[in-house]
């Protein structure tokens, strides 16, 4: 067996087949590669890597040679791996597509779904997964260079949309957030998985992302609120919100290094495993529902956001990686790839819920993902 990690509740297990070695690690490309999950309820201990509770798609191929059997056919693997966690999401959106088109959840189905990630889903996601990472693993070259990037293309992306185009705040918010904010979970997990044999740097990207991205777009989404508030309630409001309220509460017991109680720590889980479904079959709806399809945003708008993601975020990744931190090979192509990601389906979330930018998370972070396949590929042929 070459390596273990755990997502959630599900255990990934990487092998060697055909009397590979392990020495080169499970990402090595002309060697096959064996996942397969084994689900347990039972609390693992901290030596285990957690991340989030998702069931990771079994990625894998078997080739005619081993350990040296060359570049083309370690990308052609690479390429199944990535179309087949495209599939993965395909499905869960086109089963929330049929049942947006039959109504057999009645005509508040999205927003349910919606609500049901954003209050329940994600806050158990997040308090689980920060506790159960130990800080020291989280800091890296890696991280940096991605909070930079992600930081950088957030602003230049609200910059634009609000002092060119003059889109309202939330507006901008919604289109800054589907430009920087990455599928880290359902696609980046699985995929560094295969690829980089280690998903230690994925999870340092999700825990960025919800400790620094997303309280500054849930700050700027509530800022844009009719109701007259002072300084305080806003702030008050917003550490209150649930996502960062268990978010702080995760970052507590990590530094502190207490351990949930498995009687608190497996509901969470429970719960946390909602994230991704629920938000999947939301967008699913939003697509083939006529009656609940928010309205189409203006073009540019669209265009622009997914410029910055599809193109400018794993192009600032790579200058940024190889000309101004001298990152070695191996990081270089990780933080390429990680950029390249699509927009998270979480991005449609908080738009449905705040009532900001619903069109454009929907259309930004559908053609991000289309996208996002030929822009991975070719990283990986040019990169790798």
């Amino acid at each position: 067996m070459g390596a273990s990690v755990a997502a959630g509740g599900a255990v990934v297990a990487m092998g060697l087949v055909d009397g590979c070695t392990p020495a080169a690690g499970v990402h090595q490309r002309g060697c096959p590669v064996r996942i397969s999950l084994v689900m347990e309820g039972a609390r693992h201990g901290r030596s285990v890597e957690r991340t989030q509770p998702l069931v990771v798609s079994v990625i894998g191929a078997r080739h005619d040679s081993c350990g040296t059997g060359g570049r083309t056919t370690g990308e052609r693997t690479f390429v199944l791996a990535v179309l087949q966690a495209f599939a993965l999401i395909a499905v869960v959106v086109g089963v929330g597509g049929i049942v947006g088109r039959t109504g057999v959840l009645g005509d508040n189905a999205r927003m349910v779904l919606n609500r049901t990630a954003f209050h329940v889903g994600v806050p158990a996601l997040m308090l689980i997964t920060l506790a159960d990472t130990a800080p020291a693993k989280i800091f890296s070259p890696v991280l940096l260079i991605s909070a930079i990037t992600a930081l950088t293309v957030f602003g230049a992306y609200l910059a634009i949309a609000s002092r060119i185009l003059r889109r309202p705040r939330g507006e901008s918010a919604i289109g800054a957030s589907a430009a920087s904010v990455v599928n880290a979970g359902n696609l980046g997990l699985p995929l560094s998985t295969y690829v980089f044999g280690s998903t230690t740097e994925v999870s340092s990207i999700i825990l960025l992302q919800y400790v620094v991205l997303v309280p500054l777009i849930l700050a700027i989404l509530d800022s844009e609120s009719t109701e007259p508030r002072s300084v305080g309630h806003r702030l008050k409001a917003l550490i209150t919100t649930p996502i960062i309220a268990a978010s702080m509460i995760g970052i507590a017991l990590a530094v502190t290094g207490v351990d949930l109680p498995p009687l608190l720590h497996d509901p969470l889980e429970l719960m946390a495993a909602l994230t991704i479904p629920t938000v999947l079959l939301a967008f699913g709806i939003t697509l083939a529902a006529p009656a609940d399809r928010p309205p189409r945003p203006p073009r540019v708008d669209v265009v622009l956001s997914v410029l910055c993601k599809n193109v400018l975020m794993p192009g600032l990744a790579y200058v940024l990686a190889r000309f101004c931190f001298h990152v070695d090979e191996h990081q270089v192509m990780l933080v390429t790839v990680l950029a390249a990601l699509p927009a998270a389906q979480n991005i449609n979330t908080y738009a449905a819920v705040y009532r900001r930018g619903e069109g454009l998370a929907r259309d930004a972070t559908l053609l991000s993902t289309v996208l996002s396949v030929p822009v991975i590929v070719g990283v990986v042929a040019l990169v790798g």
